[in-house]
């Protein structure tokens, strides 16, 4: 047999050699199967030695599956694609060939959850009494998921019920979430009921959540619409409400005027789900109907859901008109950033190939004045190679922003956005500009933070400058963002710093900032500190609550 297959190895032509191969495979299952699986394992040819086993199971089910449980350990990829086939063929030894296997990183939990949720859907008992007799471990922690599956095919309710009888810890989360997500395959009603009993996975990229919903749409699409018009505000992900996106795609181009009409009548909550659905599968391939998305916005109440619905739809020039005409408020030119960061990246506006600060100095113009701040941070947003004519451009429009563009969060996170890029090329004319702006909610912000990345790159001529401020209020901010600065590695320079900041919250600021990090290198010495004359009660009690005499953690 070895001698023969490597002859049919060598054979040229594609489909004499398939065909041949498959037949003394066959023929090799009957002669001496335990011979031919472990050459072709030495081999690695491993899928011609799956198929040897497949017609092994079928000739003799009992001594093939046996020889698969002696080598779980040597040849795992082998079982695991085998394992079912074993479930349908010798169920009885299902528990000997998977309780072999180690699966090491979650490596074949599938296929072991799959050969027992086959193994349940015709016989839940027998299935569940052959998953328990296993080993415990992995491969009964999938088996178990398998059989919760399986039977809740049959009786959602009774796996359920099974799987709440388990030991409290992963096997039964894995169970339950198995069970749910076939219970609402065939019940859904039923299934969600119990929506928000769904454990959550270990792994922060799977949500169990959205494969309930899936399996209920896909077997009942109205069904899981009502029980989501009642419970929408349990519904926190957005990918749950997408699992509604194929459905409502198609009922769209089935009859756009009837869906829109239907929709506008739904309770909020579920409007607002399923529109972000629609409006997210509107903008894949081959499905852009967003202009009609964006005329039928207008004719609902103007909520601000309404307008975090824009924000799922396409971009689009639609989206910058909505952006030119929104309120002159701080969360207008925090929206106007964050679209335009996020969406101008990749595509320019205007001219094809535009890039983003290109498309940024086109909108300008369109934009009112006051919601132009927005317009500069997606400009803004990572920009490292400044030239001085671009310092002096973006410092001259910062400086001329109306009042409302700079008030506020809004303004302060402008500036300090300008004097971060600034200050990667230039930080003592960042810091200078920072301190040019008009007094107020930006001009305190930005001056500590171009402070900070000036004492990043050289605390000595940071620590120089600040030192030549005269006295009063900016030099204590500066001070105090110096002493941030250096609190890891110069303790004692920054609590020098820290006491020429008059008494007040610059201080107590500073001061913390020199414990916190003095206090696991050293706490004799931050001991010591904290009750020196010059430090504050309040700064006092503060370390003594979170250093001393900390909280006890709950026990577990």
């Amino acid at each position: 047999m070895p001698a023969m297959y490597e002859a049919i190895q060598s054979l040229t032509r594609d489909y004499h050699r398939r065909a041949l191969r498959r037949t003394l495979l066959t023929e090799w299952a009957g002669v001496d199967a335990a011979a031919g699986f472990d050459f072709l394992r030495a081999k690695k040819q491993t899928a011609h030695a799956i198929s040897l086993s497949h017609e092994w199971l079928r000739r003799d089910p009992a001594g093939a599956s046996e020889w698969l449980a002696l080598h779980g350990e040597a040849a795992p990829e082998i079982v695991r694609a085998l394992l079912a086939e074993v479930a349908e063929k010798a169920p009885d030894k299902l528990a000997a060939v998977a309780g072999a296997l180690t699966l090491p990183n979650g490596e074949g939990t599938e296929e072991v959850a799959a050969a027992f949720t086959a193994y349940a859907a015709k016989n839940p008992a027998a299935a569940r009494a052959t998953a328990t007799s296993m080993p415990k471990g992995a491969p009964q922690d999938a088996a178990f998921s398998g059989v919760a599956a399986g039977w809740a095919q049959r009786d959602g309710a009774a796996a359920y019920e099974w799987c709440l009888t388990l030991t409290k810890g992963a096997q039964r989360d894995a169970a339950l979430r198995a069970a749910l997500i076939a219970w609402a395959g065939t019940s859904p009603a039923a299934a969600l009921a119990h929506y928000k009993d769904m454990p959550r996975d270990n792994d922060v990229y799977k949500e169990p959540k959205v494969d309930v919903m899936k399996a209920a749409v896909a077997r009942d699409f109205d069904a899981a619409v009502r029980w989501a018009a009642e419970h929408s505000d349990w519904i926190q992900d957005s990918r749950v409400w997408d699992e509604f996106s194929p459905a409502m795609l198609a009922r769209y181009h089935a009859g756009p005027d009837a869906l829109l009409q239907w929709l506008a009548q739904q309770p909020e909550g579920l409007r607002n789900g399923l529109f972000s659905a629609l409006a997210r599968g509107s903008a894949s391939p081959g499905a852009d109907f967003t202009d009609r998305l964006w005329d039928w916005l207008d004719t609902v109440p103007q909520t601000d859901n309404v307008q975090q619905l824009r924000r799922s739809l396409k971009f689009s020039p639609r989206t910058i008109a909505w952006l030119k005409q929104l309120p002159d408020r701080w969360e207008s030119r925090s929206t106007i950033a964050t679209e335009l960061t996020s969406k101008l990246r990749y595509q320019g506006y205007g001219t094809q190939g535009d890039s983003r600060e290109a498309t940024v100095e086109k909108l300008i113009l369109e934009f009112p004045p006051a919601l132009r701040p927005g317009l500069y941070a997606a400009a803004l947003a990572g920009k490292t190679d400044w030239s001085a004519a671009e310092r002096t451009k973006w410092a001259e429009r910062i400086a001329a922003m109306p009042e409302s563009g700079v008030a506020g969060d809004g303004g302060k996170a402008r500036a300090v956005d300008v004097v971060k890029s600034l200050g990667a090329i230039d930080p003592e004319g960042a810091l200078e500009w920072a301190l040019a702006l008009p007094e107020g909610a930006a001009r305190k912000t930005a001056g500590p933070a171009a402070l900070r990345t000036w004492a990043a790159v050289d605390a000595a001529a940071a620590s120089t400058w600040v030192d030549g401020l005269p006295r009063g209020e900016e030099r204590d901010r500066c001070a105090e963002a110096l002493v941030w600065v250096l609190a890891a590695d110069e303790p004692d320079a920054a609590w020098a710093w820290a006491n020429s900041i008059p008494a007040g919250w610059s201080q107590q600021s500073a001061h913390r900032a020199v414990l916190s990090a003095m206090q696991p290198k050293n706490p004799e010495r931050a001991r010591q500190l904290a009750a020196a004359p010059e430090v504050e009660a309040a700064v006092r009690q503060w370390y003594q609550r979170e250093y001393v005499d900390p909280p006890e953690s709950e026990e577990p």
